[in-house]
C-alpha cells in the first residue's frame, strides 16, 4: 500500500525542456525533455509527448520514441517512474518555416498526473554568402601568366542583396583582364566589381581573373566581400609564388 507514516504517498511530475531559443531556417535543432518524479510514490504508465508545430520537420529521437505523422507528435512511454527518478529524451528537428516554432511538451501518468511546458523557438532566415579564390597555376615565372578563379555562392535561405566584391592584388602580381558576367574595372592593383543586385539561394557566380607575375616573391591576393544583412565583411587571401631564373 502507498500509505506511509505521514499519510498518503503521492507522485508529482514536474517537466522541463531545454534547447535553442533561436534557429536559422533548415538548420537542425536538438531539444531535450526532462521529467522527474518529485513525489513519494511510483508514477505508473508514464507517457511523454512532444507536439510539433507545422513549421518543424521531425528528424529523429532516442529512447524508443515514436513519431506519429498523423498527429505530428513524438511519443515516449515508461512503465513507471520511481520516486526521485529523472527521465530525459532527446528530439531533433529541422525548421522549415520562419517565425515562432514552439514545441508543446506534455507528460501523462496514472491518477491524472499530468503536466506540460512550451518550448519557444524563433526561426529566422540565414544570410550566408560563401566565396573562395584559387590560383590555377602556382608557382609561376616572372613574365608568365596565371588565372584566379573566384566563386561566389549564396548558401543562405534568403536572397542576398547588394553583394559587393573588391580584389586587391599585391605588387608583383599585375591583373590584366577579368572574365565573367559582372562588370569590373581594373585600377592599378585593385579590381572593382559592380554590385550584385541580388543573389538567390543556391545561385553561384564564377569570375576569372588573369594576371602576370612581375616580381619574385610570395604574393598574397586579398578578396573582400560585403552584402546587406552581414554585419562583418569577409576577407580571404590566396598566395602565389613568383620565381625568376
Amino acid at each position: 500500500r502507498d500509505i506511509g507514516v505521514t499519510g498518503v504517498q503521492t507522485c508529482a511530475l514536474p517537466i522541463s525542456s531545454d534547447g535553442p531559443r533561436k534557429r536559422y531556417l533548415r538548420r537542425q535543432a536538438t531539444h531535450q525533455l526532462a521529467v522527474q518524479n518529485d513525489g513519494t510514490a511510483r508514477a505508473t504508465n508514464v507517457e511523454m509527448v512532444a507536439r510539433l508545430p507545422e513549421g518543424l520537420r521531425f528528424v529523429n529521437t532516442n529512447n524508443r520514441g515514436k513519431y506519429d505523422r498523423n498527429t505530428h507528435a513524438v511519443y515516449w512511454s515508461m512503465a513507471e517512474l520511481s520516486p526521485g527518478q529523472l527521465a530525459t529524451v532527446n528530439l531533433t528537428t529541422v525548421p522549415m518555416e520562419v517565425g515562432d516554432q514552439n514545441i508543446r511538451f506534455e507528460t501523462l501518468a496514472d491518477l491524472q498526473q499530468n503536466a506540460n511546458v512550451q518550448h519557444v523557438m524563433n526561426v529566422e532566415h540565414l544570410t550566408d554568402i560563401f566565396f573562395d579564390l584559387d590560383d590555377v597555376v602556382d608557382p609561376i615565372e616572372v613574365g608568365s601568366q596565371t588565372t584566379y578563379s573566384l566563386r561566389i555562392v549564396n548558401q543562405g535561405t534568403q536572397t542576398a542583396n547588394h553583394v559587393q566584391v573588391l580584389v586587391d592584388m599585391p605588387e608583383g602580381i599585375q591583373p590584366t583582364a577579368v572574365e565573367g558576367d559582372i562588370t569590373s574595372e581594373i585600377r592599378e592593383q585593385e579590381i572593382l566589381f559592380a554590385p550584385i543586385t541580388s543573389l538567390n539561394p543556391g545561385d553561384e557566380i564564377t569570375i576569372k581573373i588573369l594576371a602576370n607575375g612581375t616580381r619574385p616573391g610570395d604574393h598574397r591576393i586579398a578578396v573582400n566581400l560585403q552584402s546587406d544583412g552581414r554585419e562583418i565583411n569577409v576577407t580571404k587571401q590566396e598566395s602565389t609564388r613568383v620565381y625568376s631564373d
